[in-house]
């Protein structure tokens, strides 16, 4: 299961990517699909202050407005690379809640 989009929204490329990588943030912008999210561990803090090259382990709960969807739990690696001025990447890869071994 994936998606995938691509669109233009009228934020700066750092305040989106901050907002994306702060769970914090993140919750208070997607609000109606993020009831929950927390990082697990900061694998990566990126290089040179930015947000380049960050890794994190995050975890959250998504939940849509329908009584017959039921709450999702998720655990995912979210990675942020910077690929020129102002153009970024940030991707979320599923991380497997049912490991044995928790070690990355």
């Amino acid at each position: 299961e994936g998606s995938r989009e691509t669109g233009l929204v009228l934020i700066s490329s750092l305040d989106l990517v901050e907002t994306l990588m702060n769970t914090n943030k993140w919750v208070e912008m997607f609000e109606c699909i993020v009831s929950v999210a927390s990082t697990v561990e900061v694998i990566s803090n990126g290089s040179d202050g930015s947000r380049n090259g960050s890794l994190l382990l995050m975890q959250a709960e998504y939940q849509v407005m329908s009584p017959l969807v039921p709450i999702r739990q998720v655990k995912f690696l979210r990675y942020c690379k910077q690929h020129g001025d102002g153009l970024w990447a940030v991707v979320d890869v599923s991380y497997d809640l049912n490991r044995k071994n928790e070690n990355l």
